[in-house]
């Protein structure tokens, strides 16, 4: 051998050594960090404090995982060689793999964690809070894995669990485990899992999707392909039986506003029945509006439906399962005083998907302690926070919350630090449903989970917190809800008040957007009943119990709305109308008093008061 040739052989050995070497020390460094896929040094303040991911996560399992596999590459030759240690799942290195490598990892990582794994398991009550605080966890985890694999990046569910290869599990098996409200669907069934649809004036129905896939395809993912079906814009409301009659009355409102939008009527198949059906085709074809009755009998689990879908919980099924892409969720007993466009294109709205209205700012109502101390388990783990990223807005636990300058961070505060229960009043919200349907599911879980499921009044806060707890962005107004009514004043005390049972919410500008509650002054047929409860009280105030009845039942007038300033006025409560009835007061010294009182202007009194006629006019 030349010396030419053993040099350029002395050279080449050198080469590798160096190679090799750094590899090692590459290798070596990335041991610990093999998890990280987001800025450690921007995220050290968010990071600390968040829990670590429970045994039975798929987060602690990736995590193990991956963990393990570097410690088995960085060991003797295979440190320096690691292409010789593939793992048999293919994934080399996290941050490098495709999303759908990770989605297979992610969904794998639920069946190992946990071998029977099931959404379902938060409605079981355990002797162990802790499990129950788990399980609402795990739930969150798993809706923001489907969100990312099955949603954003819009996997095709059957052949991605062949690809799985776990034993006796499936599309269908995840989907049941996921969605525990879907009735069984497998891969035997030929029909379309799909909603009845029934145009009421024309009398004609849909009763499986516009789609090109087959039945099995379609029904392997039914909320994706729901979603994605999902067009136009609407108004959408549920109703229980007793409601059916108000529906006249709002579609009255609606016709006076002009309303060209269609509006379904979502039910979960036992609430409206033929005679009532008829009914509402009476309404809608009186006051000319485009009607919709959507059953979902053929997709909701009937033992479920029976015993957990209940008063208000039928509003998230409302809110889910319309076939809008956009829509306005509406009571009943809610009255727009704007156009539905108006809504839908409102800046507020529109940054965000998800407009909510502040509720009174009652403060002497609270929630319950167990339901503050269940705030850890809204926030990522530290395994969730380093694998997928998942930031919230804020860290419930920490102290800096309540420097909160946003109306949402204001609220979580009130209610996870200050233990406030009335922030959200969701009588209409409006919903960017193919962006927001996982944060909807997510607040359905919240109210079906065995202990969550008390801490707040209805669906009301949850619409929020289940957006919260998934990571999306909503929008809650900042301008507490009014009092709509007559303007009264009192000079003994130097203040003006209105007593109504009536929440109105408005704009920047003051110009009212919506209220709650109906426009008779009493919403309730409960007069006689008040009455009897306390005799001495009503006669010395309306003498008589026909006297009551003629209040409760008389028409709304509406002059004027007060936001009272609860520092100095706080909310008063009176005994009538079942005790829904409240006063508030602005004082005169408005140095000393912040409260917002807004008269309308002619204009807009005879806008308002001509709604109210029309809707107690339609009153049958």
């Amino acid at each position: 051998m030349n010396r030419r040739t053993k040099s350029l052989l002395r050279r080449y050995i050198l080469a590798i050594i160096v190679i090799l070497s750094l590899t090692f020390v590459f290798y070596s460094n990335t041991l610990t960090t093999v998890v990280s896929t987001v800025n450690v040094a921007d995220t050290q303040d968010y990071t600390s404090g968040l829990k670590h991911a429970s045994p039975v996560s798929p987060f602690s399992y990736v995590n193990n995982y991956l963990l393990n596999s570097e410690k088995t590459r960085a060991s003797t030759v295979k440190k320096l060689l690691p292409f010789l240690n593939k793992p048999k799942d293919g994934l080399v290195d996290w941050n490098s793999s495709s999303k759908y490598q990770k989605c297979l990892l992610l969904v794998k990582s639920m069946y190992k964690a946990h071998p029977h794994w099931s959404n379902r398991d938060i409605m079981t009550a355990y002797d162990n809070e802790s499990v129950e605080d788990l399980n609402l966890q795990l739930a969150g985890e798993r809706i923001k894995i489907y969100k990312q694999c099955f949603l954003d990046n819009d996997i095709e569910p059957i052949e991605f669990f062949k690809r799985l290869s776990i034993p006796d599990v499936d599309a269908y098996d995840f989907q049941k485990r996921m969605f525990y409200f879907f009735r069984d669907i497998t891969a035997s069934n030929t029909d379309y899992f799909h909603p009845v649809i029934k145009n009421v004036k024309s009398g004609e129905v849909v009763s499986k999707p516009k789609t090109k896939l087959t039945p099995q395809e379609y029904n392997a993912n039914i909320i994706g392909n729901w979603r994605k079906l999902s067009r136009g814009k609407g108004i959408v409301l549920t109703v229980s039986q007793s409601d059916v009659p108000l529906l006249r009355q709002q579609f009255r409102v609606w016709k006076e506003l002009g309303n060209k939008l269609p509006i379904q009527v979502v039910h979960k198949g036992t609430e409206i029945n033929a005679e009532l059906e008829q009914k509402i085709k009476e309404y809608a074809i009186e006051m000319e509006q485009d009607v919709y009755v959507v059953d979902l009998s053929p997709v909701i689990d009937p033992d479920f439906a029976e015993h957990s879908i209940q008063n208000f919980h039928n509003k998230w099924y409302a809110a889910i399962f319309n076939t809008f892409e956009e829509l306005i969720l509406i009571d009943a007993d809610a009255i727009p005083y704007v156009p539905a466009e108006d809504f839908l294109k409102s800046k507020s709205y529109k940054k965000t998907g998800l407009r909510l209205w502040r509720d009174r700012d009652i403060t002497h109502e609270r929630t319950l302690h167990f339901c503050v101390e269940m705030a850890p388990y809204f926030e990522p783990t530290l395994e969730e926070h380093n694998l997928i990223g998942t930031t919230l807005s804020y860290r419930l636990t920490d102290s800096g919350l309540k420097d909160a300058k946003d109306s949402e961070g204001r609220a979580l505060y009130e209610f996870f630090q200050k233990m406030y229960l009335h922030h959200v009043d969701s009588g209409l919200v409006v919903i960017d449903k193919k962006d927001k349907i996982h944060s909807l599911i997510m607040s359905e879980i919240l109210h079906s989970h065995t202990r969550f499921g008390r801490c707040t009044y209805g669906d009301k806060e949850l619409f929020m917190l289940g957006a919260y707890m998934v990571g999306e962005s909503y929008t809650l107004e900042a301008q507490s809800a009014a009092i709509i009514g007559t303007v009264g004043y009192e000079k003994e005390f130097s203040r003006h008040y209105i007593c109504a049972t009536q929440m109105g919410h408005s704009d920047e500008d003051n110009r009212l957007l919506w209220s709650n509650g109906g426009l008779r002054t009493c919403k309730f047929d409960c007069a006689e009943e008040d009455f009897n409860k306390d005799e001495e009280y009503y006669k010395k105030r309306y003498q008589n119990l026909d006297n009551l009845k003629a209040v409760y039942s008389s028409r709304l007038n509406i002059d004027g709305f007060i936001i009272p300033d609860t520092t100095v006025n706080k909310w008063l409560q009176l005994s009538e109308c079942r005790q829904y009835m409240y006063c508030a007061h602005v004082d005169d010294n408005r140095e000393k008093d912040k409260g917002t009182l807004v008269r309308l202007t002619d204009e807009e009194k005879q806008k308002v008061n001509r709604i109210s006629e029309f809707w107690n006019s339609a009153k049958i």
